[in-house]
């Protein structure tokens, strides 16, 4: 290429990297020479700056426009830059075949992408890339935009297709760049487009804010803050399937996510997962009458679990007995569908106001969820109230 052509590209990627890579805080990194383009003339010229310059300090803009030293540290450093926005915008644009274009400002395409290409000011994450044509591309006819790092295409990438469709935006992919990559945007457009289009393109390069930053991460990692202000980092798991107890266990102190492998369910307390099935005959009103006869009373249940022990009492020391029969409810026509679970031990009151048994023997002591449970009443003396309690644990 002649001399004074690259001459005249470095000055407009350095008036590029002022103007378009300036970032959103109004400063901008010192530590390059700085260039801007005149708003009235198309004459490059050195911008004016007052005091002294601190390296590593940010640099701001003052009333009269000149560069001043803000004394706030922390722009300064290879590949510190804040990041921003990256804007590329032009009119008239011939799209045909294979071509690339700068990543910001207003340069034509180029069949040739040394021509130009970016270098990176700084490391930064690129992502968030959107595009914007003036006209669509016409029936049958696509474009495709793709980011370029170093003369190798990357993820970010999005198409406008059809006679409809004038945008694309790719805010899923992202990429890394290092400080002196070379970067480009190339345009593949597939069929004849009528016209010239206008195209504005722009995407975020690097953080936009004090402590967000851009998502470095992948698809399934988990992601984790190293500290206020630097990129999210994804963390890949060691396999953790969800089954056999599987689950992720997190290191407070030092961050770390591992995979553990035993059964992460939080055991009940002693109580907790005990039911009461039961009945109540009678009252235990001062002054009732006793009981007397035959009576019956049942409940559905809707849990499984074991019965553990059983519980009478009454409201005075009398006798009674109460036997506890089960149904599956789908199988329920009326108490006489029931069947006694006791065997020969069944709860009974003899002289005495309560009854405890625990062993049970010859109980049916499994029970299935959707069972109907009545409990029956026979031969009471004297008591005029009887409770009974069946203790479960449920499953």
């Amino acid at each position: 290429m002649p001399r004074s052509k690259r001459s005249a590209g470095f000055i407009l990627v350095a008036w590029l990297l002022i103007t378009v890579l300036l970032p959103l805080s109004g400063s901008i990194q010192v530590g390059f020479p700085v260039l801007a383009r005149s708003s009235t003339n198309q004459n490059n010229a050195y911008a004016n700056w007052t005091g002294a310059l601190t390296a590593g300090d940010c640099v701001s803009i003052d009333a009269n426009k000149n560069f001043v030293d803000s004394g706030v540290a922390g722009c300064g450093g290879a590949g510190a830059g804040k990041g921003g926005i990256v804007v590329y915008s032009a009119a008239s644009l011939s799209l045909t075949g294979t071509q690339y274009i700068p990543i910001g400002g207003g340069g034509l395409p180029s069949g040739t992408e040394t021509f130009v290409d970016t270098s990176a000011p700084s490391a930064a994450t690129v992502t968030n890339f959107d595009v914007q044509m003036s006209s669509a591309p016409g029936m049958g006819n696509n474009i495709v935009f793709t980011w370029r790092k170093n003369a190798s295409s990357q993820t970010l990438t999005c198409t406008i297709s059809g006679a409809v469709a004038t945008s694309c935006n790719d805010s899923t992919h992202s990429f890394l760049v290092s400080q002196g990559d070379l970067l480009t945007i190339q345009l593949v457009t597939t069929g004849v487009i009528a016209g010239t289009p206008n195209l504005v393109i722009a995407t975020q390069f690097g953080t936009t804010g004090s402590n967000g930053t851009v998502n470095t991460a992948t698809q399934f990692q988990v992601g984790e803050y190293l500290a206020n202000g630097t990129a999210i980092s994804g963390i890949t798991v060691s396999p953790c399937l969800d089954s056999g107890g599987n689950h992720l266990n997190f290191n407070s102190a030092t961050g770390a996510i591992t995979c553990g492998t035993t059964s992460s369910t939080v055991s009940p307390t002693t109580n907790q997962n005990i039911r009461t099935i039961g009945a109540t005959f009678g009252s235990f009103e001062s002054g009732a009458s006793a009981l007397s006869g035959s009576h019956t009373a049942c409940v559905a249940t809707y849990f499984a679990g074991t019965i553990q022990s059983v519980e009478l009492i009454g409201d005075v020391s009398g006798s009674a007995t109460v036997d506890v029969l089960t149904v599956a409810h789908t199988s329920w026509t009326g108490r006489a569908s029931t069947s006694s679970i006791t065997a020969a031990a069944i709860p009974a009151l003899s002289s005495a106001a309560r009854f405890t048994d625990s062993t049970l023997t010859g109980w049916t002591t499994s029970l299935t969820a959707g069972t109907d449970v009545c409990f029956a009443l026979t031969s009471p003396t004297t008591v005029a109230g009887v409770a009974i309690a069946v203790k479960v644990a449920a499953n």
